[in-house]
C-alpha cells in the first residue's frame, strides 16, 4: 500500500505491476524474488512451448526432451506440479519413461560390452593375434566413448543460457569429434544469435548504460555495481582496470569527441545532498581526472537520476537531472551546463516539461539538444550553447531520440510502439511491428536509416526507416530489459547491455554474421495457379546469382558483396525458371506464356528461344555439356481445380543448332535435372511418378514410385544417387544402380512441399527448401538433419527459391514475398571460426571439467 501511494507500483485486478525502474535497483527483496525464479519461467514458457510442438506433431517421440534438457526440466518439477497443466505433465512423463527406457538399452549394451572385453581380455593369454584384437577392441571403445562424449557436450550446449558457454562447449563437441550431430548441435548454438559477434567480459551486475568511442576503438559499459568496464572493440580485452565510481551506481557514459576521456555519470546513494556526480576518466589509464559534484536543488523531491551529453566539441558538458519518484505533481528535469576543464557549473539552469524527461540526445554535431515527455505530450529542442528552450512539438512519449541530422526525432511508446516524428513539416509516421513491452532505449546509426530499440521483453529491434518495418530481431539477452545501445561511428556494429548482466557486440553491416540480408524486389504473384518461386541461380564459378522477377525482370547479384550489378527484361510476364551453362557462358530464363530463351550471361544478348509451348515453363536444365536445354511446360491446370495439370511436354533444345531435338509425352512437369555424365534426364511432376529417360533417346529407363506426387529431384555429383522430393514434405534418396530406395525417407519441412533440392559438390550434404518458409541441411551419409531447419524470419510458409554456392559455402535463399532474400553461411569450418569469434575466449579448465570429465583439457580456438 505505501509503495502504491507513492506510485512505485501500480495494483490492478490479481497483480500488482511495478511502475518504476528504481524499485528494480533500490528494493533487494524484489530483486531476490525475480532472481531467485528467472530461470524456473524460463524452463516452464520453454516447456510449454515444446509441448505443444509434441501435441502438434501427433506426440511424436522425436519432439521429447532429452538428456541435459530433460534432467534440468525433472528436477525444477518437484513443487511445480500445480503450475503445469496437463499437456506439460504428459510430456515430462513420457520423456521420463523414454529416458528410463533408453537407459535399460544403454545398461544391457555396456553389460555386452564388458562380457566382450572380458573374453578378450581372457584371449590376451593365448596368444599375441588376440592381444592386438583386445587393443583394437579398446580403441574402438575410447573412440565410441570420445564420441559419445562430443554428442553429449554439444546436447548440453543447447540447454546453456550464456552464448559464449554454449557455443564453446558446442564447438568443443566437434573437436572432439567431427560429424553431422555434433556439427548440428554447433549450428543450433549459433542459430540462437545468428547476428551475434560475441559477448564483453561482464561483472556479474546488471548493465545499464554502453558507449562506444568516436574512434571506433574502446567500449565501455557499467550499471549497478558501479564498476566501469573498458575493452578494445577489436580484442575484447580490458585496457585498464576497471573504474569503481565508489559507493554509486553508474546511470550513463559518454566519450568525449576525441575518445581520450570517459566522462561517468552517477549516483552515490551515500551522499543524501548530492543529485548524482559525474567522473572524468582518462581512457589510458582508466584513472579519474576530476570529478564534478551535482547538487540538489530547491525542491521537495529529490533529483537522483541523470543523464550526460558533451557539447561545443567538448568543452562542455550538458547534464539532465531527472526527480524522483514519479508521481503527476514531481517537478520537471532540470538541464545544467558544467566546464569540463574546470568542473565550473555555467549558464542558467533549465526546467523542461511539467514533469520528468526520461529522453535526452543531441544531434551529431552536439549543438542541439532534445527530450520528449509523455505527460504533457511534448518534445523540445534546446540550444546546448546557451540552454535555451527553441522549439516545441506538440508530440511526446515514454522515450526519444533524435536523428544525427536533427530531421527526424523517434518517439518509443510504454505498448512497444515506435513513430517517427518529423521536426520540420511535425507529421508523425508510425512504423510497423514493435516490442511486446516498454521500449526502454533508443539509438540512431550515423547515416540516419536504421534505428535501433531496446525494450522490456528483452529483444533489440534493428528498423528499416525507409521501409517503416522491423529489418531484424536480436535477442540474445533473453528476458532481461534492454538499458544500453550504443553503435560504432561507421554504423556497422551494435553494443548493447541489459538487466541480465551481459554486454553484447552484433553486426549491424551483415557481412560478418552467419546470414546476411540482401535487396531482391521480387514479388512473385503468377497467374497459373501455382505460386512457387523457381527463378533463381547461381553461376558455376559462384559469383553471379541470378533472380528472376514477376514482371520478366532478371537482376544479377554479386554473390561476394550482395549488391546488384545489372538487370534486363528477359520476358513478358513472369519469371519461373533459370539456369546457368556449365561454363558460365549462357543462362536460360523461362516463365509465363510458354516463354524459354537463351542469354549471353556477359553480354546480356539474346542468343535465342524454344518455340513451341504455350503454357508456363516451369522448369530448365542445362546438360553438363552444355549444348542441350531440357524445358518443361506445366500444362493447363483443369476447370475443377484438381492437380491434374494436361498437356504439359519436356523439350529438348540444340543450343547451338538452335532447334527442338526431341519432344517428351506429355506430362505436369514441375522439374528437370540431368545426371553428371548428362546421359539420363529425371522430370518430375504433379501426376506421374519420376521418370528416368534417356536424354539421347527418350527411353524410360525406370520409374520412381514416390510416397505422394513429387515437386523437385537432383542427382548426386558423384552419380550414385537421385534425390526426390514430394508434397507430403518427405524426400526420398535413391540408388541410380538399382533405381531402389535408399535409407528412410527425409521428413523435416512441417509435412509441406519439398520445393528444392541440391547436393553439395562432393555429396555429402543434401540441401532442401520448403514451402513452410525454411531451408534444411541433411547428411547424405547417415539422413540425419544437420542442426535445425534455417527459418527465413517473418516468412513461416512462404515458398523459397534456393540455391547452393560450388564451394558448399553458402547458401542463398528467396523468398517469394518481396524484400526476403538471404545468405547463409553453410560451411562447417566457418561455423567453427565464427563461433570462437563469438566467444572471444577458450572454454577455462573447470568449465571444461564441469562438462567433459573424462576428456583431457584442450584449447579449441586458439589451437586452430
Amino acid at each position: 500500500a505505501v509503495l502504491a501511494d507513492d506510485r512505485l507500483v501500480t495494483v490492478g485486478r490479481g497483480e500488482v505491476e511495478v511502475a518504476h525502474e528504481a524499485l528494480l535497483r533500490e528494493w533487494p527483496r524484489l530483486r531476490g524474488w525475480l532472481d531467485d525464479d528467472a530461470e524456473g519461467r524460463r524452463l516452464h514458457r520453454h516447456l510449454t512451448h515444446a509441448s505443444r510442438d509434441w501435441l502438434g506433431a501427433d506426440r511424436d517421440p522425436g519432439e521429447l526432451y532429452r538428456g541435459a534438457r530433460l534432467a534440468s526440466a525433472l528436477d525444477w518439477l518437484p513443487g511445480h506440479e500445480p503450475d503445469l497443466n496437463e499437456l506439460e505433465l504428459d510430456f515430462l512423463a513420457e520423456g521420463r519413461a523414454r529416458a528410463e527406457a533408453e537407459g535399460v538399452r544403454q545398461r544391457q549394451a555396456n553389460r555386452r560390452l564388458r562380457t566382450l572385453l572380458g573374453g578378450v581380455a581372457a584371449m590376451l593369454a593365448l596368444a599375441v593375434v588376440a592381444g592386438v584384437v583386445a587393443v583394437s577392441q579398446r580403441g574402438e571403445a575410447r573412440e565410441a566413448a570420445v564420441v559419445a562424449d562430443a554428442q553429449r557436450v554439444g546436447a548440453v550446449a543447447l540447454g546453456r543460457e550464456r552464448l559464449d558457454q554454449a557455443v564453446l562447449l558446442a564447438r568443443a563437441g566437434v573437436d572432439l569429434d567431427d560429424s553431422a550431430p555434433t556439427r548440428g548441435n554447433l549450428l543450433s548454438a549459433l542459430m540462437r544469435d545468428p547476428h551475434a559477434l560475441g559477448m564483453l567480459p561482464g561483472n556479474g551486475q546488471p548493465l545499464w548504460t554502453v558507449a562506444v568511442s568516436p574512434d571506433g576503438r574502446l567500449a565501455a559499459f557499467a550499471g549497478a555495481s558501479g564498476a566501469v568496464s573498458l575493452v578494445d572493440v577489436a580484442t575484447r580485452r580490458p585496457v585498464a582496470p576497471p573504474y569503481d565510481l565508489g559507493g554509486g551506481v553508474v546511470q550513463d557514459l559518454q566519450f568525449a569527441p576525441d575518445s581520450r576521456t570517459l566522462a561517468v555519470g552517477g549516483h552515490n546513494h551515500l551522499d543524501q545532498d548530492s543529485a548524482g556526480l559525474v567522473d572524468f576518466v582518462d581512457t589510458r589509464t582508466g584513472e579519474r581526472r576530476r570529478r564534478i559534484e551535482v547538487p540538489q536543488l530547491p525542491r521537495p523531491e529529490k533529483y537522483v537520476a541523470l543523464n550526460i551529453i558533451y557539447s561545443q566539441g567538448g568543452r562542455h558538458l550538458n547534464v539532465q537531472q531527472i526527480p524522483e519518484p514519479e508521481a503527476p505533481d514531481a517537478g520537471p528535469s532540470v538541464l545544467r551546463r558544467f566546464d569540463t576543464r574546470t568542473g565550473a557549473e555555467e549558464g542558467t539552469r533549465l526546467p523542461v516539461g511539467r514533469h520528468q524527461s526520461k529522453a535526452f540526445s543531441a544531434t551529431a554535431d552536439g549543438e542541439r539538444l532534445f527530450m520528449t515527455n509523455k505527460v504533457d505530450d511534448s518534445t523540445y529542442m534546446v540550444d546546448a550553447a546557451t540552454l535555451r528552450l527553441v522549439r516545441r512539438w506538440p508530440v511526446g512519449d515514454e522515450g526519444g531520440i533524435v536523428s544525427p541530422d536533427g530531421r527526424t526525432f523517434a518517439l518509443g511508446s510504454g505498448r512497444g510502439r515506435v513513430r517517427l516524428l518529423d521536426l520540420g513539416s511535425g507529421r508523425v509516421r508510425r512504423l510497423a511491428g514493435g516490442h511486446d513491452g516498454t521500449v526502454n532505449r533508443m539509438r540512431f546509426t550515423p547515416d540516419g536509416r536504421t534505428l535501433l530499440t531496446g525494450g522490456t521483453d528483452g529483444d533489440i529491434l534493428v528498423w528499416d526507416l525507409p521501409g517503416g518495418a522491423v529489418r531484424e530481431r536480436l535477442s540474445g539477452h533473453g528476458e532481461g530489459q534492454i538499458w544500453g545501445i550504443a553503435v560504432s561511428r561507421d554504423g556497422r556494429t551494435a553494443f548493447t547491455t541489459g538487466e541480465d548482466e551481459r554486454a553484447f557486440v552484433w553486426d549491424l553491416s551483415g557481412d560478418r554474421s552467419l546470414v546476411r540480408a540482401f535487396p531482391a524486389s521480387r514479388a512473385f504473384v503468377p497467374d497459373d495457379g501455382d505460386n512457387i518461386p523457381r527463378g533463381l541461380a547461381l553461376s558455376p564459378d559462384g559469383r553471379t546469382l541470378a533472380v528472376g522477377e514477376s514482371d520478366g525482370t532478371v537482376e544479377l547479384v554479386d554473390a561476394v558483396t550482395l549488391r546488384r550489378r545489372h538487370a534486363f527484361r528477359a520476358l513478358r510476364g513472369f519469371v519461373a525458371a533459370l539456369a546457368f551453362s556449365a561454363d558460365g557462358r549462357r543462362l536460360a530464363v523461362a516463365g509465363q506464356h510458354g516463354q524459354a530463351t537463351v542469354w549471353d550471361a556477359h553480354t546480356l544478348r539474346p542468343l535465342g528461344a524454344v518455340p513451341g509451348m504455350t503454357t508456363t515453363v516451369r522448369s530448365v536444365a542445362f546438360s553438363p555439356d552444355g549444348r542441350r536445354l531440357a524445358v518443361a511446360e506445366i500444362g493447363t491446370p483443369p476447370d475443377d481445380g484438381s492437380a491434374a495439370f494436361t498437356g504439359g511436354r519436356v523439350r529438348i533444345w540444340d543450343v547451338e543448332g538452335r532447334e527442338v531435338t526431341r519432344v517428351a509425352p506429355p506430362s505436369a512437369t514441375a522439374a528437370l535435372a540431368f545426371n553428371p555424365d548428362g546421359t539420363l534426364l529425371a522430370a518430375t511432376g504433379a501426376v506421374e511418378p519420376t521418370e528416368i529417360r534417356d536424354a539421347g533417346s527418350g527411353r524410360l529407363v525406370a520409374r520412381l514410385r514416390t510416397s505422394d506426387w513429387s515437386r523437385s529431384v537432383a542427382f548426386s555429383p558423384d552419380g550414385r544417387l537421385v534425390a526426390t522430393g514430394h508434397f507430403d514434405g518427405t524426400a526420398q534418396l535413391w540408388s541410380t544402380a538399382d533405381w531402389k530406395p535408399v535409407g528412410r525417407p527425409l521428413d523435416g519441412h512441417d509435412g509441406r512441399i519439398f520445393l528444392w533440392l541440391e547436393f553439395s559438390r562432393d555429396s555429402a550434404v543434401l540441401a532442401s527448401a520448403g514451402v513452410d518458409g525454411t531451408v534444411a541441411l541433411w547428411d547424405v551419409a547417415t539422413q540425419d538433419p544437420i542442426g535445425p531447419p534455417l527459418v527465413v524470419e517473418d516468412q513461416a510458409d512462404s515458398p523459397l527459391a534456393a540455391d547452393l554456392s560450388p564451394d558448399g559455402a553458402h547458401l542463398f535463399v528467396v523468398s517469394a514475398n518481396p524484400g526476403a532474400a538471404l545468405r547463409w553461411t553453410v560451411a562447417a569450418g566457418a561455423w567453427k571460426q565464427h563461433a570462437c569469434r563469438v566467444a572471444g575466449r577458450e572454454l577455462t579448465p573447470q568449465e571444461w571439467k564441469d562438462a567433459l570429465p573424462a576428456q583431457p583439457y584442450r584449447r579449441v580456438c586458439t589451437a586452430g
